[in-house]
């Protein structure tokens, strides 16, 4: 996992902006929230599709990533590495290859 200056460091040094960004509600060392809210202001990334990823069902969180501009909220487990690994390919399968843009149709 990467701290939100981990984070637009490497959005920065990439040629291509991601197709997807995977944030994790339990970001280490900052809010998941506020680092959504940048993601949206910025102009280079404000349309990348941003699924949040929550360990828990709190209403108030989910109601704020949707308002922040999340495009899904996604609970996920906190068991073992192999199905949190399952649940983000899976994730990955549906945003990058399943999901259709309107770039789709331009």
């Amino acid at each position: 996992m990467l701290t939100p200056e981990e984070l637009f460091a490497l959005l920065d040094s990439l040629n291509t902006p991601p197709r997807l960004v995977l944030l994790d509600h339990q970001l280490p060392g900052a809010d998941a929230l506020n680092t959504l809210k940048q993601i949206r202001n910025h102009p280079r990334y404000r349309r990348i599709p941003v699924v949040l990823l929550v360990e828990f069902s709190d209403p108030v969180t989910i109601e704020r990533a949707y308002f922040g501009g999340a495009n899904s909220v996604i609970f996920k487990p906190a068991s073992n590495l192999e199905t949190i690994q399952r649940l983000v390919e899976g994730v990955g399968t549906y945003w990058l290859i399943h999901n259709r843009t309107l770039k789709h149709y331009e």
